[in-house]
């Protein structure tokens, strides 16, 4: 599914999560403090759901039930591949070697007990992993939309045109080279961060919230019309590092630590 459209949300909140990557106990606490209404509110990710962190099987088992929804990111791609590798081996196949160096050895030893439990389990997130939107987009058409990517909305390189909402809903993702381009693409892109090709992103170009890169100032940071969300869950033995989450439509993140501790901070703007 190249786009998940959603409606804009009329009876409670949108809060949106930087890459979990497992850390399952800190999101649920992170949800705690905000109050989360699961009957009302929802939760959208980023992607990068698992990997690195303890209890990715729990952050895809609390991303299958509803009002939680994410973007794919490179490591769902990565587990989706994987899985297809082991439990299909008539279709294409796939070398672990660049998942296990990426966080994903939780799901190689799944893989490799071959447990009736195990193997039911992944058979059944298979088709989710399928099915994951490589875009979210949410109350399309109206003042409130916002978009959910897991790296950045940016043309093919060579093209010189700013980016708009347009042509985020028009484009054909794997069709024009725009889903994994020479390792870039959607799902490991990192120009926007790296090179500050912010000025490829019009006004006409919703807020966008995304993840893939690991922050290091501790706090979710803006670029263009880009709100980049990963602050480092994946790699929270560092105590400066942290799962963020913000509420949609607002430049309040809610942060925690690996100690536990939630904080707040406010959305840096990057101008140059």
């Amino acid at each position: 599914m190249p786009i998940l459209h959603l409606p804009s949300n009329t009876s409670g909140r949108d809060f949106v999560v930087g890459d979990v990557h497992g850390q399952y106990d800190h999101l649920q606490k992170l949800l705690e403090h905000v109050g989360f209404d699961q009957a009302a509110d929802r939760c959208i990710g980023v992607g990068d759901l698992g990997d690195r962190g303890p209890k990715s099987v729990e952050v895809w088992d609390l991303f299958r039930k509803p009002g939680f929804y994410s973007a794919k990111g490179n490591h769902d791609e990565m587990l989706e591949m994987v899985i297809n590798a082991r439990l299909f081996p008539w279709r294409p196949c796939f070398s672990s070697s660049l998942y296990s160096r990426n966080g994903g050895s939780w799901a190689l030893q799944m893989l490799a007990k071959k447990s009736p439990a195990d193997t039911l389990w992944l058979r059944q997130l298979y088709p989710h992993l399928e099915k994951m939107p490589l875009a979210i987009v949410v109350g399309a058409g109206t003042p409130k939309r916002y978009n959910v990517v897991n790296t950045e909305f940016l043309h093919p390189p060579g093209l010189d045109e700013d980016v708009t909402d347009d042509h985020i809903d028009s484009w054909d993702f794997k069709a024009q080279g725009l889903y994994i381009q020479d390792g870039g693409g959607f799902l490991w892109d990192r120009r926007i961060i790296e090179t500050r090709l912010a000025k490829r992103q019009g006004r006409k170009m919703s807020i966008t919230y995304s993840g893939h890169t690991p922050l290091k100032c501790g706090r979710p940071v803006q670029i263009g019309r880009q709100i980049l969300l990963d602050t480092g869950a994946g790699y929270m033995d560092n105590p400066d590092l942290f799962l963020s989450m913000i509420e949609a439509g607002t430049r309040k993140a809610y942060r925690i630590n690996n100690g536990g501790k939630v904080s707040t901070a406010t959305v840096k703007k990057i101008t140059s």
